[in-house]
């Protein structure tokens, strides 16, 4: 809050008592205990028969389109299971 008695006084964002913090919480930098930046996010295995059923139904003509087919593909997990198809083949070669 300003203070009317001191012109050098401005705004400080962290202070309890200002209009826009009305429960008086304390407020916490983005990356510390609480905040979703610091939280992992483990992308579950690539779902293969979805992955084929996605390309058939591309393969027929049933599908929406190629921007539809290429986010189902990419959501399915192509794009890792291309990545261990191509580890797996250099380490057999």
């Amino acid at each position: 809050m300003v203070d009317e008695h001191n012109p050098d006084d401005t705004d400080d964002p962290d202070d309890p008592d200002e209009p826009d913090n009305p429960d008086n919480r304390p407020t916490m930098p983005a990356g510390t205990a609480g905040s979703l930046t610091r939280m992992a996010y483990e992308r579950p295995r690539p779902d293969v028969a979805k992955l084929l059923a996605i390309w058939t139904e591309w393969e027929k003509g049933d599908s929406a389109g190629p921007g539809r087919v290429v986010a189902d593909l990419k959501t399915a997990g192509m794009k890792e299971l291309l990545t261990d198809l191509a580890e797996a083949a250099a380490l057999d070669a």
